[in-house]
């Protein structure tokens, strides 16, 4: 099984233009959970989630009231150091990470 625990830097895409995070995860068995902090001006956010074999979820629920949250999946890298996914909020946005 996977291990994301540890410190990663990440980029998503929205509307074509990339925002950069720090990440920290946390993993026990399959479960997965952390801090994310955004380069954007939304800032600090909460992980849930689960590793199954390469597969990777999560829900990143900012610490600012009034934002929806962001469901990410995405599949780990063979080596174990790269992730690639996409991200979504509801059914209208959604994006790549």
């Amino acid at each position: 099984m996977a291990d994301m625990s540890g410190a990663w830097l990440g980029t998503y895409w929205q509307r074509g233009e990339p925002t950069r995070f720090e990440a920290t995860f946390v993993q026990g068995g399959n479960a997965l959970s952390g801090q994310i902090l955004d380069d954007g001006g939304l800032g600090d956010a909460q992980v849930t989630g689960e590793v199954v074999g390469r597969q990777v979820q999560f829900t990143k629920r900012y610490l600012a009231p009034g934002n929806s949250p962001i469901i990410y999946s995405g599949q780990l890298s063979e080596e174990g150091n790269y992730v690639q996914g996409r991200w979504r909020i509801g059914l209208l946005h959604s994006g790549r990470w």
